[in-house]
This record gives C-alpha cells, sequence and structure tokens, in this order.
C-alpha cells in the first residue's frame, strides 16, 4: 500500500545523522583545534591561523550520509507516487533533477513513469531550469550536486570564517584616556576559507592627534565554523536544506490521504 512512511523515515534518518555531526563538530571544537598566532609587522599587527588539529573525516561521512538520506527520500516518494497510481516502479525509477528542459524530456521524464500527470507537472515544476531562483529549487539543485560528488568521493570538511559580519565597518572608533582613536580591522571575508597560515585579522592604529607612537595590544579569538564541498556549505545551513526537501515530500501529503 502506498504511504509517505519510507521518505518520511528517510528524513528523519538524515536528521540523526545531522544531529550526530553537530555534536561531534563542538566536540572536537573544545579540542582548541586552532589558534591565533600574531606577528608585528612595521604599521601593523598581524594574526594568522595556526591548525593544531585539522577537522576529523568522519564529519564528512556523517555529512555524506545526511545527504544520502535526503536524497534517497526523494527517490522513496517518487516509488510510492507510482505506487499510488497503481503502476509498478521500475529499476531507474528515482526522483529526476535536471537543469534543461530538454534533459528532463529526454531523460528525467523516464524515471517517473508511472506517476499521474498532476505529479509529473509538480516535480518538474521543481527542476532547477535556468531562470528558476525559488529557495526549494537551489536548495534542491544543490542537494544533488553534492549528493553526486559524495557518491564518488569523500567531502571533506574545512575550516570556514564565521567572524566579524560582512557588514562590519573595518574603521573602529574608540576613545582611550580623552584622546579619540581610530583603528582599521581587516579580516578575511564571512564565509572564507581558513587554512593554516591564513591571516584572520590585520590591526592598524591610525594614528590622529595625541595618539603619539603608541603601541597596540590586541587580544581576541579566532571564529571558524565548519564546512562541506567545493562551494563552502556551512553546518548551520543544513538543516534549511533538511527542511526544503522534506518541504517537497509533505507537499505531496494530501493525496496519500
Amino acid at each position: 500500500m502506498a504511504s509517505l512512511d519510507n521518505p518520511r523515515a528517510r528524513l528523519g534518518r538524515a536528521d540523526e545523522h545531522l544531529e550526530a555531526l553537530s555534536k561531534e563538530w563542538h566536540a572536537f571544537r573544545e579540542r582548541k583545534p586552532y589558534v591565533a598566532v600574531s606577528q608585528a609587522e612595521s604599521d601593523a599587527l598581524v594574526f594568522y591561523m595556526q591548525v593544531r588539529e585539522n577537522p576529523p573525516l568522519r564529519l564528512g561521512l556523517l555529512f555524506g550520509d545526511f545527504l544520502h538520506n535526503l536524497r534517497s527520500a526523494l527517490d522513496n516518494l517518487v516509488h510510492e507516487l507510482i505506487l499510488l497510481n497503481g503502476a509498478t516502479p521500475g529499476r531507474t525509477t528515482g526522483f529526476p533533477v535536471f537543469d534543461t528542459e530538454r534533459s528532463f524530456k529526454a531523460v528525467g521524464i523516464k524515471r517517473i513513469k508511472g506517476v499521474t500527470g498532476r505529479h509529473a507537472a509538480a516535480i518538474e515544476s521543481v527542476q532547477p531550469y535556468p531562470g528558476r531562483d525559488e529557495p526549494v529549487i537551489r536548495a534542491l539543485a544543490l542537494l544533488n550536486s553534492l549528493a553526486t560528488v559524495d557518491k564518488h568521493k569523500l567531502i571533506h570538511p574545512v575550516f570556514l570564517n564565521i567572524g566579524r559580519s560582512p557588514d562590519e565597518p573595518n574603521i573602529q572608533e574608540f576613545t582611550h584616556g580623552g584622546i579619540p582613536l581610530k583603528i582599521e580591522v581587516i579580516t578575511p571575508p564571512f564565509g572564507a576559507r581558513l587554512d593554516d597560515g591564513a591571516e584572520v585579522g590585520r590591526f592598524r592604529l591610525l594614528t590622529g592627534e595625541g595618539a603619539g607612537d603608541w603601541e597596540m595590544e590586541v587580544q581576541g579569538k579566532i571564529s571558524a565554523g565548519i564546512a562541506f564541498g567545493d562551494m563552502n556549505v556551512r553546518l548551520e545551513a543544513l538543516p534549511q536544506l533538511g527542511g526544503h526537501v522534506r518541504g517537497i515530500v509533505e507537499w505531496f501529503a494530501p493525496d496519500f490521504g
């Protein structure tokens, strides 16, 4: 009997992998796997990333398991839609994702053979064709791309800059001892990859009236997150990715009664 039990079970399993991934990332970060080391230059104090321990490959495995279950939930959905229509799924049954209408018509439509015309139209409506920029469509394209890569090679986790906001000004103004001062702060862009030795902060005292030849001492820490793939998909974005896939599955729920 056709139902959404299997796709929903896959989504639940994806949630479990995501929870495990988040817990292991936070446990890894507690080991202080990176620090900032400073170096004084002629006109600035510069901080560099020193990696003591790279993110473990296990995080990439958990990420891959998360992707696999999300992608499988969509394939399971098509299987159930075919059963719902009284037809028989085939060996190539699955949820197609194509970036052109021509490819979908030539190949994708075969993968959903047996679904109703209305369901086929619904599936085509979320295909990432040029000009379609809805969040759910972008999420589907991203999932398909990442899942395809993960089938062939492990997606390694990397450190990512999540420190200063991209809208935060580079010039910081304050008063010390009644003297107005300015500091120029240059950091990597938000979301930039942080490898060992990467410059993570450059601080230059903009000496003004009364500042003289003061020396500057800066204390702080690196705010690094973790990301996956060439597109640097952040861990914090994964719940939203899962939510979009869940939305596609539940879109068909009324037809299952």
